[in-house]
């Protein structure tokens, strides 16, 4: 594979690796300093060139790890949310994402700022440090190309329109769509979060996704993993199905096996999956027909992903 190649992989596969590496760097390692003599442009070129499978998963690392301008600590993210395409700047405020929150692209979450009124030097570098918190609600959706500036909140199940900026000291009422420069209540949703079985866009959603459809406890999807996007099980979590019967594809982390409690309106089954990965055909403890809502949950320390189809 070569020298190349092999660090080549291991950013894809292993980007700690490369924060020691520039770390001894920094240290002024002579040893490092040779290392990455090698590592010249137009090797490195050369051979993800040769090798379109590591340009492809190194593309798709860059394009899921934010970029943070400040400190990381400022930042405080649920688990749930899926907001690693942001630029975060952290340097005049803190920012806080609540369940689900999502972004597309190139979106910006800008909590800080300058004194316009100072010159030179002091206006670059003497910026403001508190006062440009920006607040994310659950549910929110930032489209693509969107920026936020702090200070601001974006209340729960609220849409920012592709390309919109949101101004400092803006309050963005829950399940409303603001868009433009700056941005302005565009339009109102109509919310189904689960509950309404029989609201229109569950019964489409279900259709979308061949019956079955996670609601919550589930991190964001995973394309690579399975024949369909799978989903970490975030200690429990909820679906809701149409179907009696559902094939399982997992995979199995931190213990030999997952033993697994799925709960119905038909009861209560217990599945054992043994990792590493596999397929399991199961029969879901529903009752009758019509849209039901199962559980899953597991019962001890594994760590487990699961992609779910008829």
């Amino acid at each position: 594979m070569g020298k190349i190649g092999k660090i080549i992989g291991a950013l894809v596969h292993g980007p700690q690796r490369f924060d020691d590496l520039a770390e001894r760097i920094a240290r002024n390692d002579s040893a490092a300093h040779a290392r990455m003599d090698e590592l010249t442009v137009e090797k490195l070129t050369e051979q993800l060139l040769r090798r379109p499978e590591l340009l492809k998963k190194l593309n798709r690392q860059l394009s899921i790890t934010p970029t943070i301008w400040g400190d990381p600590a400022r930042i405080e993210i649920d688990e749930t949310a899926d907001l690693f395409t942001c630029f975060f700047n952290t340097n005049s405020g803190k920012i806080k994402a609540g369940k689900y929150c999502f972004a597309g692209p190139g979106v910006s979450l800008l909590a800080g700022s300058h004194d316009p009124r100072l010159t030179g030097y002091l206006r670059r570098d003497a910026e403001m440090t508190e006062g440009c918190d920006i607040t994310l609600g659950d549910g929110v959706w930032l489209c693509g190309g969107c920026t936020l500036l702090g200070p601001c909140t974006v209340h729960d199940n609220a849409v920012i329109a592709s390309g919109a900026v949101v101004i400092p000291g803006t309050e963005v009422p829950a399940g409303t769509i603001w868009g433009g420069i700056p941005a302005r209540e565009i339009g109102k949703i109509e919310l189904a979060d689960g509950t309404d079985v029989h609201a229109p866009a569950i019964r489409e959603a279900l259709k979308r996704y061949d019956g079955i459809l996670p609601v919550s406890g589930w991190s964001s999807r995973i394309y690579d993993a399975f024949d369909v996007p799978g989903h970490w099980l975030l200690g429990e979590g909820t679906a809701l199905t149409e179907n009696s019967r559902i094939t399982l594809q997992y995979r199995v982390e931190d213990a030999e096996q997952a033993d697994m409690r799925i709960t119905g309106p038909g009861g209560e089954k217990k599945v054992t999956l043994t990792g590493p990965e596999g397929k399991a055909g199961i029969e879901l403890p529903v009752k009758g027909e019509g849209i039901q809502e199962v559980c899953f949950r597991t019962v001890n320390k594994a760590r487990v992903l699961l992609a779910m189809k008829k």
